[in-house]
């Protein structure tokens, strides 16, 4: 009897690992994704505005003169601009020292800017900042002999900074706040161009164009 109780449990024991190595295996498969923005959020109000001016180009292509529309708020009035440099509009009108006739000068204080806004960065995000390239502001339909203006020598003020402050392009200029948002308001220099076939006159009407703003991150 003993011998066949001895024999029984060992065949016991060899069923059950028989069952365990035979168990099932199921697999599922789990979809996996992660998503990439980049992308900030850049908006303005507004628009550069010089108010209304008295315009006289240089007959003799030997001279410019400007105005500048200061990229800080507080600033109130347009100032007289010396070009010349990193300011030059034209080759064939270099500076403000130049012998000519140009004149340019403010008549009323309707100035204006644009302001803008960016959000959708990290807190205390840096960001870069292009600076415009030299814009072209005319009448709609002219010819290409008739008098236009230049925007030269951008600037822009940080208004949610601390403190406010200008910035400087092509530099780490812009610093989010605690929001992630950053705000910030843009000037520039309005320019006479050289006179065209010895046209001086500027026309009694709007001169328009635009600008492009680009924020590097």
């Amino acid at each position: 009897m003993t011998s066949f109780k001895t024999t029984l449990k060992i065949g016991l024991a060899a069923t059950l690992l028989a069952m365990t190595s035979a168990a099932s295996a199921t697999t599922v498969t789990v979809p996996a994704s992660a998503t990439v923005d980049n992308a900030v959020d850049l908006a303005f109000t507004g628009a550069l505005g010089f108010g209304v001016i008295r315009a006289t180009a240089s007959a003799t292509d030997a001279q410019c003169v400007g105005i500048t529309l200061s990229a800080d708020p507080s600033v109130t009035a347009l100032n007289t601009a010396t070009l010349g440099g990193a300011l030059e509009v034209d080759t064939a009108c270099p500076n403000a020292a130049g012998s000519g006739t140009a004149a340019l000068t403010s008549i009323d204080g309707a100035i204006s800017r644009p302001e803008f806004t960016i959000t959708g960065v990290p807190a205390f995000q840096q960001l870069n900042f292009a600076q415009p390239s030299i814009t072209t502001l005319e009448l709609t339909g002219n010819p290409s002999t008739a008098q236009v203006f230049e925007l030269v020598d951008f600037t822009a003020f940080q208004t949610n900074a601390t403190p406010a402050a200008a910035v400087t392009f092509g530099a780490t200029a812009l610093t989010a706040d605690v929001n992630g948002e950053v705000t910030f308001t843009m000037g520039a220099t309005l320019a006479t161009d050289r006179a065209a076939a010895g046209q001086t006159a500027y026309q009694d009407a709007t001169y328009s164009g635009s600008f492009d703003v680009t924020v590097i991150y």
